[in-house]
């Protein structure tokens, strides 16, 4: 990954962390020597105790004690005793229960709120291009990607967001909503990046069993966290600034693993010239190499997976 964090030091690579709850998203680790991070986070408590704690492997990391939202405002935030359940939206609790949930959605009271749009945010704090947003704002996404226009049109290369399925919140958006506003700008989904299904009789997450008469079944979809990447063929390399931005798709694009995404930009002349003359190094044959040594990794863990269930069988 040497040469690739190389490039990314040359291109610039900003990532955004809305609700950043626990830490900064550390999905871009693989290129953290040259990522400047930069994490929203509203709870005056939790903005305390993430600002204080060290800088990691980041190039850089700011913290900004704001919320995002579709324009400059203020709004009562509904606390639950699940903090990390805290939404704009009132919980449904009776729909909460059916997944033996409700003691999530416990209501606590409520704070007053500041926000503003993520692309007055970007503007009054000075962020260059940014590349990569990460979203966990408990059904806010719609709001918050309606005041991102600027950032979602001429700089986001990739997105990781949390969707919902099921309305534990009244009125909450759901992931038909989140796609249906990030596909005009281009953005396709991915992979599934966490998956949470929940069970109506127990909390017990599939596979594991649990006690009484249904001890096995598989739950419903409640909520997700979904990869969002940039169609590189939508995207034009006239400029240099065009191509950088291709160039920070693909380095999205790698630490997800999604080499062959970041292949099809690679191989674009302009984006291959750019690389081989600034860099000094050739993007296709290096990742190649890496996509070989992962592909080698696995083969070593199935071969050791399959002597160990051959043994089982035996």
């Amino acid at each position: 990954m040497k040469s690739f964090v190389k490039l990314a030091n040359h291109v610039g690579v900003v990532a955004l962390d809305i609700g950043a709850r626990g830490g900064p998203n550390n999905d871009l680790a693989d290129l953290a020597p040259a990522i400047d991070m930069y994490c929203f986070e509203p709870d005056e408590e939790e903005y305390n105790q993430i600002s204080n704690s060290s800088k990691g492997p980041w190039k850089s990391i700011t913290f900004i004690p704001s919320a995002v939202a579709a324009h400059e405002e203020t709004f009562s935030l509904n606390l639950y005793r699940q903090r990390g359940c805290s939404s704009r939206f009132k919980a449904d609790s009776e729909m909460a229960a059916l997944f033996n949930r409700e003691d999530y959605y416990v209501h606590d009271g409520c704070a007053t709120v500041s926000a503003k749009s993520l692309d007055q945010l970007v503007s009054e704090h000075q962020i260059a291009n940014p590349a990569f947003l990460k979203i966990d704002v408990q059904g806010m996404e719609i709001d918050c990607f309606s005041g991102a226009k600027n950032v979602l049109a001429n700089s986001l290369v990739g997105i990781r967001s949390e969707v919902s399925f099921f309305p534990v919140y009244k009125g909450n958006p759901l992931f038909s909503d989140v796609d249906k506003a990030l596909n005009p700008y281009g953005f396709v989904p991915m992979r599934w990046l966490e998956l949470h299904e929940w069970r109506r009789t127990t909390r017990a997450k599939w596979p594991k069993t649990s006690p009484g008469k249904m001890p096995y079944s598989r739950g419903q979809m409640i909520h997700a966290d979904v990869l969002y990447l940039l169609h590189p063929e939508k995207l034009p390399d006239t400029t240099d600034e065009e191509v950088k931005r291709l160039i920070r798709l693909a380095l999205v694009a790698i630490c997800y693993e999604h080499f062959d995404h970041a292949h099809a930009v690679f191989t674009r002349q302009q984006v291959y010239d750019y690389i081989l003359e600034t860099a000094g190094f050739d993007p296709v044959n290096t990742l190649e190499e890496l996509s070989k040594s992962k592909a080698r990794s696995l083969s070593g863990l199935n071969r050791y997976w399959n002597r160990l269930t051959n043994a089982d069988r035996r």
